[in-house]
């Protein structure tokens, strides 16, 4: 199996040998940090259309959390395009944090049209160093589609319970890998290496609860869905949501956890190549090289159609 995901990934890079060599030129990431807001800008919308439904559940308590001044002041770390705005109740106070600075032109569009609310400040730095932020200075805190992307996932949750005043809470969703003996985490594998370039640093297979359960949380209970996206590659992530309410005990950060959505998927939409072991047929080692090489040029193929389609549907 290894040998097939190593052949799989190879063809996939060949496939994809220009935007490897920038990135070994250390040019990609300065070319991403550009185009990934105006990608971001495209999929969220389609993203919120189909997933409207579930966020407006996920935060349909927040004001439950709001001070003793009766306003709420949230942080979400990793605003990106400020894609959540519209699902905040009215009057809520919001400080923004990302570690890219081409996403404040779209966040203050999407200010200008979420006028319930009331815009603080936006922070670039990265959400495991929020020192901008004060201790316990936060009612909520939410975090969507960001721990797949982040260089420590655990750093991040210690900075969430600094913020977080006692009795505040912790919004999580993210995409997570499938389960291991699954064909979705075998095409997860293949594509990991390129999907981590295109997507700014996206994990597909990141196991982003185990961070969860090493904040050692007095309670974590988890609910799978999968998400209704129409397009494929955006449908097949896994997706984990878990409001949590954070204690005064902030080391370790103690919470009890509300509902949850989580699914786990595949990442493309083609076929598997399995070698199977027959005992009234032998075939050539070369052969079975043949084979599999021939599978994995068909795949990136494959897998290159089905970025173009996204790209074409999310610019349309």
């Amino acid at each position: 199996m290894a040998l097939i995901i190593f052949t799989l990934r190879l063809a996939i890079g060949i496939l994809l040998f220009p935007m490897f060599l920038l990135n070994l030129l250390g040019l990609w990431n300065r070319i991403c940090k550009k185009w990934f807001p105006y990608f971001l800008r495209r999929f969220t919308v389609m993203y919120n259309e189909q997933m409207g439904g579930k966020k407006r559940e996920l935060f349909s308590n927040l004001p439950e959390f709001a001070g003793p001044s009766g306003k709420l002041s949230l942080l979400e770390v990793g605003c990106g395009t400020g894609a959540n705005f519209k699902f905040y109740p009215a009057g809520c106070r919001v400080t923004c944090i990302d570690p890219n600075p081409n996403f404040e032109k779209f966040l203050i569009k999407s200010v200008a049209e979420n006028r319930h609310l009331q815009f603080e400040r936006f922070v670039v730095a990265a959400g495991e160093n929020m020192q901008q932020v004060a201790d316990g200075s936060m009612d909520v805190v939410v975090c969507t589609l960001v721990l797949c992307s982040v260089q420590n996932p655990e750093q991040i949750l210690q900075e969430v319970c600094r913020v977080l005043r006692p009795g505040g809470a912790f919004y999580f969703l993210e995409h997570v890998a499938a389960e291991s003996s699954t064909w979705n985490y075998f095409w997860q594998q293949v594509l990991d290496p390129a999907w981590y370039l295109l997507f700014d640093g996206c994990n597909l297979t990141r196991q982003s609860w185990k961070a969860l359960e090493r904040a050692r949380f007095s309670k974590l209970e988890l609910q799978h869905l999968q998400a209704p996206l129409p397009v494929e590659l955006a449908r097949r992530h896994t997706f984990v949501v878990i409001p949590t309410a954070c204690g005064s005990d902030l080391s370790p950060c103690k919470m009890e956890t509300g509902k949850g959505i989580a699914g786990f998927m595949t990442v493309v939409s083609y076929g598997l190549y399995t070698l199977k072991n027959r005992r009234d047929q032998k075939m050539s080692i070369h052969l079975i090289h043949m084979r599999v090489a021939a599978q994995g040029c068909v795949v990136g193929a494959v897998t290159l159609g089905n970025l173009l389609n996204l790209y074409l549907v999310l610019s349309l």
